[in-house]
C-alpha cells in the first residue's frame, strides 16, 4: 500500500466526515432499542479493552483495533443503507493503517479516546444528531491532525 499524503488524508477525512455524518444522522433517526443496546455494548467493550498489545507494547492490541472498528460500525449500522455502510467501511479500512499509528502516540491517549467515544455514544443515544455528527467530525479531524503533527504521513508534493 502506498503511503497517503497529507492532502490525501485530509480528503479521506473530509469524505468520511460527510458520509459517516449522514449515516450517523440516519441511524439516530431510524435506530431502535436493539441498536441502542448494541451501541452501549460496543462502547463498553471499547472502553474496557487495552490499547496496547501486552506481548508487543509498541503495537496496538488486535482486540482494541477490533473493538474500535465495531464501535464505529455500530454507530452507523441502523442507517438502513447497505451501500452507504459499505462506502463508510471502505473509507474506514483505508485509514486504518494510519489510525493505528496514532493509538500509541502518548500514554494519556486512552483517557481521551474513551472520553471522545463516550461523548459520541451519549449524543447518539440522546438522539442529538447535530451534536453526534459534530463530535464525529471533531474525532476524525483530531486523528488526522495527530498524523500530520507527528509527521506520520507523506508530505504533499507541490505540483
Amino acid at each position: 500500500m502506498a503511503a497517503l499524503t497529507v492532502e490525501e488524508m485530509n480528503d479521506v477525512t473530509f469524505v468520511r466526515c460527510e458520509l459517516e455524518g449522514l449515516a450517523l444522522r440516519r441511524s439516530i433517526e431510524l435506530g431502535g432499542l436493539d441498536w441502542e443496546a448494541r451501541l452501549l455494548a460496543a462502547h463498553h467493550k471499547l472502553a474496557n479493552t487495552s490499547v496496547r498489545d501486552d506481548r508487543k507494547p509498541t503495537r496496538p492490541s488486535d482486540a482494541f483495533v477490533a473493538a474500535h472498528a465495531e464501535f464505529h460500525a455500530t454507530l452507523i449500522e441502523a442507517c438502513e443503507s447497505p451501500a452507504l455502510i459499505e462506502i463508510c467501511r471502505t473509507l474506514y479500512d483505508a485509514s486504518e493503517p494510519y489510525r493505528r499509528m496514532c493509538y500509541l502516540l502518548t500514554d494519556n491517549r486512552r483517557a481521551k479516546k474513551v472520553s471522545a467515544h463516550r461523548a459520541l455514544m451519549e449524543a447518539a443515544l440522546a438522539r442529538d444528531a447535530d451534536s453526534a455528527v459534530k463530535l464525529l467530525k471533531v474525532h476524525y479531524e483530531h486523528t488526522t491532525r495527530n498524523l500530520i503533527n507527528n509527521n506520520l504521513l507523506e508530505k504533499t508534493t507541490a505540483a
